[in-house]
């Protein structure tokens, strides 16, 4: 709990997260051990939000995909996540168990320093916000997104979520 008191009353995180996020990208997922309670704080698992879309980001940025991932620790509260995201996009296969059709496009974000992590963090929502370009999209397709979340932390966790390009 001291850790954890510690940890909370730092102003400048710059020091407890040593590394870029580059150094993150290189790593096997779960690789480094953490003491217990502090594991359980850490993301165990992911939700899309229901306010995700693919839809036009803005004039300059074009269309493309506004994803919100909330990351959620062992008892299912909102927490953050160091690491990096990899977003997956899919054609749609309806009448399937698994509807992934062919891979359309990859995207992938490093959040491993905290610069990068505070760029994608909402603070309001309590959630990450990504805004993908993609000018791919079909008006009134459905597409499955996957993403995935890769940490030295944690085990891999990944989720999927099924997207209708906006008219």
């Amino acid at each position: 709990m001291a850790c954890l008191t510690l940890l909370s009353g730092c102003g400048d995180m710059s020091g407890v997260f040593k590394g870029s996020s580059q150094d993150l990208t290189t790593f096997e997922a779960g690789s480094i051990p953490l003491p217990s309670p502090i594991d359980t704080m850490l993301p165990a698992k992911l939700r899309v939000h229901p306010f995700s879309a693919i839809k036009l980001l803005d004039a300059k940025s074009g269309y493309g995909l506004d994803v919100r991932v909330e990351a959620l620790d062992a008892f299912g509260d909102t927490t953050k996540a160091f690491g990096t995201f990899r977003f997956e996009l899919f054609s749609f296969v309806p009448g399937t168990t698994d509807p992934r059709g062919g891979r359309l496009i990859t995207w992938q974000v490093p959040l491993g320093d905290v610069k990068s992590n505070m760029m994608h963090w909402q603070k309001m929502d309590r959630n990450y916000r990504f805004r993908l370009q993609w000018s791919g999209a079909e008006p009134g397709a459905q597409y499955v997104l996957v993403v995935y979340y890769s940490s030295p932390y944690t085990q891999r966790i990944e989720v999927q979520h099924q997207l209708v390009a906006e008219k």
